[in-house]
């Protein structure tokens, strides 16, 4: 961890400076966006820049206005995207080697096929993104979020995934020569231990889950976390139940709005009617569960996983379900609007009476066999 830090304190002092722009050329262009070398890409830099203002304001607009950006195949070598707004951006086949993408936001963007050889994604955040197939030999991912993003056949030759968030990502067939894991969070991750050197295996260890909880401290949990959100966080405690095993646990109409629980296994949990209003559920286990009337409001159900799950009457406006499976799952007399479905799995989901009013879901799957996935309602 001292490593880590020490490198890290020199990577703010003088990789972040190396990018510095020109007054001319932070003149030229407002907060917040990139700013690309002059020459040096196929994409001119003020096409570049208006896309991603464009894609910002449909990002902020819920799809109402501007544009989701579309650089499909774009020559991006060399680029810097630095802290650039890309969430849900297609980069499908985009040559982004040698590019600065440090603190970059590609939550649950499209980068099969794309060129990231030797590209800079310093502490990015790439949950939920596609990079199926992408070539990034040489590149850093270093303290990058990529949980739950599909890195299927990717080749990582060489990359540096130390303190890397990997958990629930899915790395089946990746190449992993040479990649270094020190302190990367893998637990839950899909890869081929096989591929893995002994010392690569031995620093990236899935982390243990939590003793199992008693039904005693389980409630006590749920009064402590009542009592913190009626006081304005004044007395009791946040329920934080991160990778907890709660399997078949009875939480019906438990008060756990704002809940932290990441990658918790609540498989075939009761959880009727159940306030989690604001939580954090991504990476979650809800496969087979009783959300029957449940609070989701708002809820970051990311990557989790909902198969079988029964969310009749459930509300889940505005919910953030980018990324997750929801395969066999009971949404009748569902409140989706607003909800953000891009990348969800409903095969052979139930979506009678569902409200999907003002809903996103590009990448849909399911559940007609007539088209990806649910439709917007016919106005």
């Amino acid at each position: 961890m001292c490593r880590i830090l020490n490198w890290l304190f020199s990577r703010i002092s003088r990789g972040c400076l190396a990018h510095k722009a020109s007054p001319a050329s932070k003149a030229a262009h407002p907060p917040g966006l990139l700013m690309v070398p002059a020459g040096v890409g196929a994409l001119p830099e003020s096409e570049l820049a208006r896309r991603i203002e464009t894609h910002a304001r449909w990002l902020d607009s819920g799809g109402a206005s501007g544009a989701r950006a579309d650089l499909r195949g774009e020559a991006l070598r060399f680029s810097n995207l630095f802290m650039a707004r890309l969430e849900r951006a297609d980069l499908s086949g985009a040559d982004l080697r040698n590019a600065n993408v440090q603190w970059a936001n590609l939550s649950g963007a499209n980068l099969e096929g794309a060129k990231l050889g030797d590209a800079d994604l310093f502490q990015s955040n790439l949950s939920g993104a596609n990079l199926r197939s992408v070539s990034a030999p040489g590149a850093s991912f270093f303290l990058s979020d990529l949980q739950g993003a599909g890195l299927i056949g990717a080749d990582l030759t060489g990359a540096d995934l130390r303190g890397t968030k990997l958990q629930r990502a899915d790395l089946t067939g990746a190449g992993l020569t040479g990649v270094t894991l020190e302190e990367a969070e893998i637990a839950g991750a899909t890869i081929d231990r096989s591929r893995l050197t002994p010392a690569q295996a031995a620093v990236a260890a899935p982390a243990a889950r939590p003793p199992r909880l008693s039904a005693g401290e389980l409630e006590e949990i749920v009064r402590a976390h009542h009592e913190w959100i009626e006081s304005g966080t004044k007395r009791g405690r946040r329920a934080e139940l991160g990778g907890h095993d709660l399997e078949g646990a009875d939480l019906a109409g438990a008060y756990l709005r704002r809940a932290a629980l990441p990658g918790a296994d609540l498989s075939r949990a009761n959880l009727e009617k159940t306030d989690f209003q604001g939580g954090e559920l991504a990476g979650v286990d809800l496969g087979g569960a009783d959300l029957a009337g449940g609070w989701l409001l708002g809820a970051d159900l990311r990557n989790a996983i909902l198969d079988g799950a029964n969310l009749e009457g459930a509300m889940l406006r505005a919910a953030k379900l980018q990324g997750a499976s929801l395969v066999n799952a009971r949404l009748t007399r569902c409140n989706l609007q607003g909800a953000h479905l891009d990348g969800a799995d409903f095969t052979g989901a139930d979506l009678t009476g569902a409200d999907l009013a003002r809903a996103t879901y590009e990448g849909v799957k399911g559940p007609d066999a007539e088209g990806p996935g649910p439709k917007p309602p016919v106005s």
